[in-house]
């Protein structure tokens, strides 16, 4: 179903925050169809956090996360047979779990429930009216199916609708409704702080739910950190993934079993949005290609049975194949020594925290920093430190506007989860097991429902 992204009309700026197309009725903050329930499918790796509490934290189930708007595999011709493309951006079916307003599912086993709609007592601007009819009837002539009501937040007036109390599956219009949220209870101005420490012989990262961090962050960090380090030998790289319970994926997220890069997995300690880049890079003749990883790190492991061929044309490409704790990146393919491009795959990580992990050591390492121990990923909070660096994110409103512009799942997914721990703010550990029933903005019309939060946050 084609849906028209509100939060870039006119219509929005006007009177604030608009009613998606129906009513809010998904308990995502990213929303994507999902289908028919059926039995899970077999998680394809498991990382163990033995320090986890509670059954549903003994182990964090990756399976494979959502995130189509990052570019695809590019070469001189189509992508091997079998590759996904990370930018198609497909949505599942519609999932008939997902209730209206009157009773939000609450979790992954939530029965059915569709209490009627009501709609709003009309006022309608005749102006903005007409626009909207205009609009409705071209997409209608298209088979797009349509509900769209502008709401003037401070009255409750309707300015103007089409259907606009049919329920339809809102998608990514739920981004809506997570941003204006956090924008409200965050506020504009609010940045997430990551921090590198020193705890004992250990360097520890807490990321703090920062989900702007990235390789080119932890460069900061250490780049900071070096002349405070010395040439002190250190022990273990830690990364603080407490205050997030549940599973990484979001609620439907592992209904798909693709690396896409649109179905990236989320947590307190992420780099790069939870995915890799691997540009492919030429060499002679006869010989295998080159590539460069970001991030760096041993967490990843390189299978290149790529080649180069005389000639601009090649059919090259990335497969991700699953291992404990780690990811193994096989290059299959042939490309052509004279060709334009450089073939750039972006993809899902399966286990973001300990790619975190492994990219801080190997950065500390090309620094001259001398590491005994190894790296790895805790969910039980480090004790305090000597913190040696700093990074902070843009404000709120700047990864807002990216969120609602990009349709960007995982940043999304990580405003929903801040939100979680500033509702539970002196908890020690934060834990997040759930969030209250309604995350609802304040002066909303009584009709325009705010969606409910799946308890697995």
């Amino acid at each position: 179903m084609w849906q028209r992204p509100l939060s870039q009309s006119r219509y929005a700026s006007s009177f604030g925050l608009l009613v998606s197309f129906s009513v809010w009725t998904c308990a995502l903050a990213s929303c994507g169809k999902a289908p028919p329930r059926e039995a899970e499918p077999e998680p394809r790796s498991k990382v163990v956090f033995p320090d986890r509490p509670g059954a549903e934290g003994a182990e964090a189930v990756a399976t494979e996360a959502q995130h189509g708007r990052r570019g695809a595999d590019t070469s001189d011709s189509a992508a091997l047979p079998g590759e996904s493309s990370p930018g198609s951006g497909r949505e599942d079916p519609p999932d008939p779990r997902l209730a209206s307003p009157g009773g939000p599912p609450r979790g992954a086993d939530a029965q059915d429930s569709a209490p009627a709609l009501r709609a709003p007592e009309p006022a309608l601007d005749p102006a903005i009216q007409a626009d909207v009819a205009a609009m409705a009837a071209t997409l209608e002539m298209s088979g797009v199916e349509l509900g769209i009501a502008v709401v003037d937040l401070a009255s409750g007036a309707v300015i103007a609708e089409s259907n606009g109390a049919r329920a339809l599956n809102p998608a990514s219009n739920e981004k809506l409704a997570t941003t204006a949220t956090a924008l409200v209870r965050l506020g504009p101005d609010h940045r997430f702080e990551s921090t590198l420490e020193l705890v004992g012989a250990d360097l520890v990262l807490r990321g703090n739910g920062n989900p702007t961090l990235t390789t080119a962050s932890l460069q900061t960090l250490v780049d900071t950190a070096k002349a405070a380090l010395g040439k002190k030998g250190y022990k273990d790289v830690i990364v603080d993934e407490s205050g997030f319970s549940g599973a990484a994926l979001p609620p439907g997220f592992g209904k798909k079993l693709t690396d896409a890069a649109y179905r990236a997995a989320t947590g307190m300690t992420v780099v790069d949005e939870g995915t890799f880049k691997i540009e492919i890079l030429p060499t002679r003749v006869g010989e295998p290609v080159a590539w460069q990883l970001t991030p760096p790190g041993d967490y990843f492991t390189i299978d290149n049975r790529g080649k180069m061929v005389a000639g601009k044309k090649g059919r090259i490409g990335v497969e991700t194949a699953l291992e404990p704790n780690r990811t193994r990146l096989v290059i299959r393919g042939k490309l052509g020594v004279d060709s334009k491009t450089k073939p750039i795959t972006v993809r899902r990580v399966e286990h973001p925290s300990l790619a975190a992990a492994s990219a801080l050591h190997a950065i500390l390492r090309r620094a001259g920093i001398r590491l005994s121990g190894t790296a790895r990923a805790v969910n039980t909070r480090p004790a305090a430190g000597q913190v040696l660096a700093s990074v902070t994110s843009p404000p709120l409103s700047e990864i807002v506007t990216r969120v609602n512009k990009e349709s960007n799942n995982f940043l999304a997914e990580m405003l929903l989860r801040a939100l979680a721990l500033k509702g539970r703010q002196g908890a020690a550990p934060i834990a997040v097991p759930a969030v209250a029933p309604n995350v609802a903005v304040p002066a909303v019309a009584p009709n325009v429902a705010v969606p409910a939060v799946a308890p697995n946050v």
